[in-house]
């Protein structure tokens, strides 16, 4: 059992197994073991313990929905498993303003949601989306039950009978065919007694009869060595892209990584010993065809084997019949893409003539933009663009003075007589201390960023909530120092932050 405890007093215990609620990100909870577990790890990454305490502190920064939490022994097994509901802080949105972010990019664009983050939402399966996480997460869910299953299968395996032939002595023989007759009467025996005088009598004569043997080497198990063989490419592939991740001191995978090879390993050696069964051992080429999926189909245990392989080997987001939970991006990241989107259907009220069109590029993260035509007027929305050092080189022609600057979103307005761009950077906490803090991204944008030699038209913030700091929201501020903030999440009115992309693109 789990004994959670607030900073504030309350207490929770989480039996194996159960979930517990009422959990709010940015929160510090104290964690302690209620029996022989030696550690405490939430989303595969170990939780700190507390000094000079038999406890754990955890603290969910930017989780938003359920999490697991494992307690393992000395050895790395787990103990126990509990379900851990995560909601978002009140200084940022509330749930339902939450959850709806989340139901609008999964209707507009799945692909966004994904991330390293602990939380996980319903996806469905179709698609293909090379994503870590989401081999990962599949390989976690469906891994255990699909070696189990396959244990089953290679534990009586099916066989089929084999026809072949062999030489013996004629009096070994217990059955004759055509040809063993054939054979007979060209051989030295039927010589001998036909009173052939040169054929030796000592001679000894052999001839090919026919057997039947059994032998795992059928179509059934050419299919499970398939999908065995690529479970275990899977799991290698992940194997070498979290062990790349070891070293990078600022990825968050980086805590994660040792849990996760840990499994990866058990599961590979595991695949690697299925592999070498007698079953499997003596398939003589791997392969997926209809008398193969026939005959899986008409035996239940082989049919659940390869139904729970190829859901754990799926990489499809989009919508499907079932829905998977997989992690997401945290949660100020869904609101940064929330905020793209949103930006993009103003846009699209704005010039709905204006032909748009996606263009996505998966270079370790997301790298997304949206495109439109208006006369001669190009206008291009883009998702997190990187503006190098000004010493390094820029195909796109950001540049910044200083160091490399990714802000959230870049509108640009290209014809052949102007060109500008306009700076916005979501930020998903709303007190005053954080606005004022945040204020510093919108200034080093503003003087930083240049774009085919032009600076920013503006660089503002986009907050889920007004009222912390109300000069900076006023329009007149805007007006005279071309930085401040606007209020954008579900349910406000977008009104004021439509009307400065009219004004961005009416400009000249």
């Amino acid at each position: 059992m789990l004994r959670i405890r607030e900073t504030e007093g309350r207490v929770w215990e989480v039996p194996a197994g159960g979930v517990a609620v009422g959990f709010v990100e940015a929160g510090t909870y104290v964690v302690r073991i209620e029996g022989p577990g030696t550690r405490v790890l939430v989303d595969d990454a170990p939780l700190e313990k507390q000094p000079g305490h038999d406890a754990f502190i955890w603290r969910p920064g930017f989780y938003a929905g359920q999490v697991v939490a494992e307690v393992l022994d000395d050895q790395a097994q787990v103990l126990g498993s509990y379900a851990l509901d995560v909601g978002p802080s009140p200084e940022k949105l509330g749930y339902p303003q939450f959850r709806r972010m989340v139901e609008e990019i999964l209707a507009l664009g799945p692909e966004l949601l994904l991330g390293d983050g602990a939380t996980c939402e319903a996806f469905g399966q179709e698609g293909d989306t090379a994503s870590p996480e989401v081999a990962y997460a599949r390989l976690r869910r469906y891994g255990p039950a699909c070696l189990a299953a396959l244990r089953i299968v290679l534990s009586s395996p099916l066989t089929r009978l084999r026809q072949q032939r062999r030489t013996l002595m004629p009096h070994q023989a217990r059955r004759l065919d055509t040809l063993t007759v054939l054979g007979l009467a060209r051989s030295r025996l039927a010589g001998h007694l036909l009173g052939v005088q040169d054929v030796p009598v000592d001679a000894p004569a052999f001839i090919s009869v026919p057997y039947v043997e059994q032998t795992f080497d059928n179509a059934a198990n050419r299919a499970i060595a398939v999908v065995v063989d690529r479970l275990t490419a899977q799991t290698a592939w992940l194997c070498r892209r979290f062990a790349d991740s070891v070293d990078d001191v600022e990825n968050l995978l980086t805590l994660k990584v040792p849990r996760r090879l840990y499994i990866l390993g058990e599961f590979h050696d595991a695949l690697r010993r299925l592999r070498g069964s007698r079953a499997l051992s003596a398939v003589t080429r791997p392969e997926i065809t209809a008398a193969g999926l026939n005959a899986i189909s008409a035996q239940p245990a082989y049919a659940r084997a390869f139904q729970l392989a190829w859901k754990a080997l799926r990489t499809g987001i989009l919508e499907g019949d079932s829905a998977d939970s997989l992690p997401i991006s945290p949660t100020w990241e869904v609101f940064e893409r929330w905020c793209f989107l949103r930006v993009r259907q103003l846009l699209d009220e704005i010039a709905p003539d204006a032909g748009w069109k996606v263009d996505s590029r998966n270079e370790g993260s997301i790298k997304l933009c949206v495109s439109g035509v208006v006369g001669d007027v190009v206008i291009t929305v883009h998702l997190q663009p990187t503006f190098p050092a000004w010493d390094q080189r820029s195909v796109s022609g950001f540049k910044s003075l200083s160091r490399l600057r990714e802000p959230d979103l870049v509108v640009t307005c290209e014809s052949p007589h102007d060109r500008k761009f306009l700076v916005l950077d979501a930020k998903y906490r709303a007190t005053r201390p954080n606005v004022l803090d945040a204020m510093q991204s919108a200034h080093i944008y503003r003087d930083s960023l240049m774009w085919q030699g032009e600076r920013p038209w503006g660089s503002y913030l986009l907050l889920p909530r007004h009222g912390a700091v109300d000069w900076l929201g006023d329009a007149t501020f805007h007006t005279d120092f071309e930085v401040g903030t606007f209020e954008l999440a579900p349910y406000c009115d977008a009104t004021r932050l439509k009307d400065l992309l009219i004004a961005f693109l009416a400009r000249g």
